[in-house]
C-alpha cells in the first residue's frame, strides 16, 4: 500500500544516509584531516531518523496484535433455555423484547472457517434484503456460500460477526479497496438482523470495524449503496461519511447495504460513500 511504500522508501534514504556520513567520518580519520560538519549531522539524521521509524512501526504492530487478540476471543455460548430442544434452528438469534442492550455491550468477533454456514445465513438474508429495494430477486444460496468462502480464505478480508451481549446479531466484512486511489478499505457487509435493530448496534459495529481498518494501515472506509436505499444514506450521513460520486454497476462485483451485486442489474446507479480519516 501507499503508506507502507513510503515507510520503505524513508527507511532507506535514512539507512543511506546514516552509511554514508560512518563512511565519511572513516575516510576523513584515515587521511588525518578535519571530519566537516556535515559528516556527523548526515548520519546523526539518519539515526534519529531510523529511530523514530522503528518506533512507529512497534507501536502500530503492538496495536494491530492487541486487536487481533481482542478480535480472536473465544465467544461465549448463550446459556440454554429450558425449551432449547423443542425449538427450532432458525431461533440461534432470540427475540430482543425486554432485553439492555447498550452500544458498549457490542464487539466485534473474528468469524473462522467452521462459522462459514452461519455467517452464509447472514449475508444471504442481507443480499436479498438490499436487493429488494432495487426490484431484484434474492440471489442464490450456491453463489453467496462462495462469497462468504472467499471473505474467509483471503488473508487481506476482515469477517466478523457482531456480538450484542452473548448473542452474534449480525455480520461485518471489509477489505482493500481496489477500485480506489490509495490504502481505502471497502466496507462489503455490515448487516444486524431485523429484531436487534434501533439499538446503535450498527453504529457501534462500523466504528470498532473503521478503527480495525485504520490500525490496518487504511486511510479511510468505502461504502457502495444504492440511491434507493435510504436508510443506508442516513446511517452513513450520521456517522460522517459523504457521497463522493456515482457510478454503474459492474456485472461481477459485489458490495454491502445495497450496492454493486451480482443480483443487480447490470448499469443501474450505485453511490459511493467516503469516510477519510482527515476529514
Amino acid at each position: 500500500m501507499q503508506r507502507r511504500r513510503w515507510h520503505r522508501i524513508g527507511t532507506g534514504v535514512a539507512v543511506a544516509a546514516l552509511a554514508v556520513g560512518i563512511a565519511a567520518a572513516v575516510v576523513y580519520h584515515r587521511l588525518n584531516r578535519s571530519t566537516p560538519v556535515w559528516v556527523p549531522g548526515v548520519a546523526m539524521y539518519g539515526a534519529v531518523f531510523l529511530v523514530f521509524l522503528g518506533l512507529d512501526e512497534m507501536s502500530r504492530s503492538a496495536s494491530r496484535q492487541r486487536l487481533e487478540r481482542d478480535a480472536q476471543a473465544v465467544r461465549p455460548r448463550p446459556r440454554p433455555h429450558p425449551r432449547a430442544a423443542s425449538r427450532p434452528a432458525a431461533a440461534a438469534v432470540p427475540d430482543p423484547a425486554g432485553a439492555s442492550v447498550v452500544p458498549s455491550s457490542v464487539r466485534l468477533v473474528r468469524a473462522r472457517p467452521e462459522d462459514k454456514a452461519k455467517l452464509t445465513q447472514m449475508r444471504l438474508a442481507e443480499r436479498a434484503e438490499v436487493l429488494a429495494l432495487d426490484g431484484c430477486k434474492p440471489p442464490p444460496e450456491d453463489e453467496v456460500a462462495a462469497e462468504v468462502a472467499a471473505f474467509l480464505e483471503e488473508a487481506a478480508t476482515h469477517a466478523f460477526f457482531i456480538v450484542a451481549g452473548e448473542h452474534a446479531v449480525g455480520c461485518a466484512v471489509a477489505r482493500p479497496a481496489q477500485e480506489e486511489a490509495g490504502d481505502w478499505y471497502r466496507v462489503e457487509s455490515l448487516y444486524v438482523v431485523p429484531a436487534w435493530r434501533d439499538r446503535h448496534i450498527g453504529r457501534q459495529a462500523l466504528r470498532q470495524l473503521a478503527e480495525f481498518c485504520r490500525l490496518a494501515g487504511a486511510q479511510g472506509m468505502v461504502f457502495h449503496i444504492s440511491p434507493n436505499n435510504g436508510r443506508a444514506r442516513h446511517f452513513l450521513t450520521a456517522l460522517g461519511y459523504q457521497l463522493a460520486y456515482e457510478r454503474r454497476v459492474s456485472p461481477d462485483s459485489s458490495g454491502a447495504m445495497g450496492g454493486e451485486s451480482t443480483g443487480a442489474k447490470h448499469g443501474a446507479p450505485m453511490q459511493v460513500w467516503l469516510l477519510h480519516w482527515g476529514w
